[in-house]
């Protein structure tokens, strides 16, 4: 499709300074738009009138839920899931096959839930 691949990194910034405390770089996400919507997406960059209607595509990360261990959940465009501790500099990745992952994970006690573009997935969590 004779686009560049961007570089892609979850990342922690002094809320004073701006300055970065961690980052963690993730591979890049080869896709021309998001994970479920590609054809769609293609079909739009080359429609002739293109120009007249605008486009308007969910951003490439969700918002990130922190834990007080400081572990980060986010999920990607790609319709990757990550779950990323930077104590440890470790990270599970989850893959969904039914698309973006826009919003942020959501906790209860023992439960999380997240919301793709076409399901809502929940999980039980282990007692830690």
């Amino acid at each position: 499709y004779n686009m560049t691949d961007l570089d892609g990194a979850i990342m922690a910034l002094d809320t004073e300074t701006g300055a970065v405390q961690w980052r963690h770089d993730v591979p890049p996400y080869g896709g021309v738009a998001f994970a479920g919507d590609e054809k769609r997406a293609w079909r739009s960059l080359n429609h002739p009138v293109k120009n007249i209607v605008p486009h308007c595509w969910p951003s490439h990360w969700s918002g990130a839920t922190i834990n007080e261990d400081g572990t980060v959940w986010i999920g990607r465009s790609s319709g990757d899931f990550y779950v990323y501790d930077p104590k440890k500099d470790q990270e599970q990745i989850f893959r969904f096959d039914d698309g973006i992952l826009m919003g942020g994970a959501a906790f209860a006690p023992g439960l999380m839930v997240f919301a793709t573009c076409s399901s809502v997935h929940a999980f039980h969590l282990p007692e830690v």
